[in-house]
């Protein structure tokens, strides 16, 4: 039986494992446009991993033999780098008020 607060914790989990991805292909895609090609794939690369990695940790608690004993490992790496990108990206921000090559 599921406890309150494992039903609380999938339930509020949810919303970071669908929607980081999901934003880094949105700026990933803005990026694109506007010219920062280095950056645009960077996001939807970390997109891909975010959402390989988090395959891999499902399927470590959803008791895969070969997966179960890490798949806890799969999902703190999996966040580390979502959130690693957030973080790198928030840091880069004023540099896209420029165009790529302007000084």
């Amino acid at each position: 039986m599921r406890t309150t607060h494992g039903v609380l914790h999938d339930l509020f989990s949810t919303p970071v494992f669908t929607a980081l991805p999901a934003a880094c292909c949105v700026v990933g895609y803005r990026l694109a446009r506007t010219g920062h090609r280095a950056w645009a794939a960077y996001s939807i690369g970390t997109a891909v991993v975010f959402l390989v990695g988090f395959a891999l940790a499902g399927a470590g608690f959803a008791q895969n033999p070969v997966l179960m004993p890490v798949g806890g490992l799969f999902q703190r790496l999996t966040l580390v780098v979502g959130f690693g990108w957030l973080a790198a990206l928030a840091i880069s921000l004023p540099r896209f008020q420029k165009t790529p090559g302007s000084a």
